[in-house]
């Protein structure tokens, strides 16, 4: 039987590749605002350096740990993820073998004031920073090394992209060893209730400043249900004590 275009599916996954590199870059800057909302605007004068930050380094060190979605009909990339086993051995790496190069291209501002800084200069900065690339502050990252970067365009956020890229290569992860792993995710890219379903490795995602936290893993819809109460930052939306012990979970 001959496939024709009709049962092509509207969008596929597939390994990425050097040449992708363009395409994540454009991406990462399109969707790395709040929420996944353009960025193009903050980054006017260098809108390489969002990606050169957060998608190259993993295109060029762990190629492997890269995977792209592509609309079918026109071969355009719409959506990306990256992630690597180690954070800790991937911010070594990067020091020696992507960020000399990447540094020579946009100066630290370390000598201006910071009142005066852009968004720019904020990743300049940290592009420079010896220990760009380390793992969150308070996360357990021995068991959480690995992590993991999603990016989808909006136009294609519905046909649920985010989630098939994550659960794809957080499979990959868990194959080569990862007990864990944290992310960076806008919940506009992935929703967590949709991942959790498809994944076994533990995983915590690290939402936008007051985005709270999400634990992904196969444990009971109602004890992570739980756990999101305990966990959300805006304390007028955070379970209280008498909530708490109140929940399904706990009446088991």
């Amino acid at each position: 039987t001959t496939t024709t275009p009709e049962h092509l599916p509207k969008y596929f996954l597939r390994a990425a590749t050097e040449e992708d590199g363009g395409a994540l870059v454009d991406i990462c800057v399109r969707t790395g605002g709040a929420g996944g909302a353009d960025a193009s605007s903050m980054f006017a004068r260098a809108p390489g350096i969002l990606g050169e930050r957060y998608a190259l380094p993993y295109l060029r060190l762990e190629p492997e740990l890269c995977a792209v979605a592509v609309e079918s009909e026109t071969g355009y990339i719409v959506g990306y993820a990256v992630a690597t086993l180690d954070t800790g051995e991937f911010c070594a790496r990067i020091q020696v073998d992507y960020l000399p190069g990447v540094r020579d291209r946009y100066p630290d501002p370390h000598q201006k004031p910071r009142a005066s800084w852009t968004a720019e200069d904020l990743v300049a900065r940290d592009l420079h920073d010896p220990l760009c690339g380390r793992p969150p502050r308070g996360l357990d990252d021995d068991f959480y090394a690995a992590h993991l970067r999603v990016h989808v365009l909006p136009e294609a956020r519905r046909a649920g992209l985010g989630s098939r890229l994550a659960t794809e290569l957080l499979g990959r992860l868990r194959e080569a060893g990862a007990r864990g792993c944290h992310a960076a995710i806008s919940a506009a890219d992935v929703r967590a209730r949709q991942l959790r379903v498809c994944t076994e490795l533990p995983t915590v995602i690290a939402r936008a400043p007051g985005g709270g936290l999400d634990l992904l893993s196969n444990e009971p819809e109602d004890a992570l249900d739980l756990l999101h109460g305990l966990l959300e930052l805006d304390p007028t939306k955070r379970l209280t004590p008498a909530a708490a012990c109140a929940h399904p979970f706990l009446s088991r």
